[in-house]
């Protein structure tokens, strides 16, 4: 028997689901495939999906990303993605922007030397709310695949890129429900 053990239901309840959707995806911390890579006329909170869902397909079968799932009011599943497996979608599309390799190949940093590391910079992610985006340009001057293999730039990579998307995003724009005040 086969388990798929890269999703959970979280949200069995319909009416749950439904009233936790009714926030800011900043304030719930859990987003739907479109606030993630965006649609044609929204851009999403990672950049470099380019719109299409298939990348969140296409980590979650090399087991870098795990969605939850909750049940739809119509029947059937919404895939959505906690803010730390987004977070992991931002970095190996930067890692992979910075060094030029495939996807595939970029998503073995979160199983190799710098795991533990590059695992805390992920869930202290909370301390840059408030910063401001750099105005470098994103993509840099020439690719460097010698970097997956540098421990220290390599974090500083994920530092950068984990920062970027919390200043990007602005989750210090964003009120909170006043129940939760």
């Amino acid at each position: 028997m086969f388990i798929d053990t890269r999703s959970e239901f979280i949200f069995k309840d319909p009416d749950a689901l439904d009233a936790l959707l009714q926030y800011d995806w900043r304030v719930r911390k859990v987003l739907t495939d479109q606030e993630v890579v965006g649609t044609s006329g929204r851009a999403g909170a990672v950049l470099g999906a380019d719109g299409s869902s298939s990348i969140l397909r296409h980590m979650q079968r090399v087991n870098c990303i795990k969605a939850v799932h909750g049940v739809r009011r119509q029947g059937g599943r919404m895939r959505l993605w906690r803010m730390e497996e987004v977070l992991k979608l931002q970095i190996a599309l930067d890692l992979r922007d910075a060094t030029g390799l495939k996807l595939s190949a970029c998503v073995d940093i979160f199983d190799g030397a710098a795991q533990d590391d590059i695992t805390a910079v992920i869930a202290g992610w909370t301390c840059h709310i408030g910063e401001t985006p750099s105005v470098a340009s994103k993509r840099p001057a020439r690719f460097d695949p010698a970097l997956i293999n540098d421990r220290e730039r390599l974090l500083s990579l994920v530092k950068k890129s984990v920062r970027e998307f919390v200043a990007r995003n602005g989750f210090d724009a964003v009120q909170m429900p006043a129940f939760l005040l």
